[in-house]
């Protein structure tokens, strides 16, 4: 086994250029391995694993968005955003999976781009979404004025009325 030390600059600077690479193995790979090996709070490293979003693979952009969440900060949160538009389902999942960890609760720039991903064609990007909404939704939000609530026949929900198979009824 190969043992680097974290911060050794030498192999940062060899593995910080391979989220490029044009072999989609060589990319994943150095997209996983460079949080392991750079020092927590570098901000080079949020440079380097958006390198990764611009792959043609969509298994790298992934790994790139996954690779965000450990890094906690604004441009990991934007990087993170960008995934939610990639043409790849499994890129969109990443960033709503990853957005739940790293936004913070109440922004409303998240819920709106999370609004968005629950009209999303692949049902697991609308599952992940979702989520993210949980995660980041302050309890008592409501939709913007004049925006419509989530439910699922798009009219908005009555206050006392529940929604089930077929339609709604009053429960109160």
């Amino acid at each position: 086994a190969l043992v680097v030390d974290k911060g050794d600059t030498s192999t940062i600077d060899a593995v910080s250029m391979l989220p490029k690479h044009h072999d989609h193995r060589v990319a994943r790979l150095a997209v996983a391995v460079l949080p392991r090996i750079v020092a927590k709070g570098d901000a080079r490293l949020v440079s380097w694993l958006s390198a990764g979003l611009l792959h043609c693979e969509a298994e790298v952009r992934s790994a790139s968005i996954r690779a965000l969440v450990g890094v906690q900060s604004p441009a990991a949160t934007r990087a993170a955003v960008a995934g939610l538009a990639d043409p790849e389902a499994q890129v969109r999942r990443a960033a709503a999976e990853a957005l739940a960890s790293l936004a913070e609760q109440g922004d409303s720039n998240i819920i709106r781009a999370a609004r968005v991903r629950l009209k999303d064609r692949d049902s697991q990007v609308r599952q992940s979404a979702l989520a993210l909404l949980a995660a980041v939704a302050v309890k008592g939000d409501r939709p913007p004025r004049g925006g419509s609530s989530l439910c699922p026949f798009g009219r908005p929900l009555r206050s006392g009325a529940v929604w089930r198979r077929g339609g709604h009824r009053d429960i109160g």
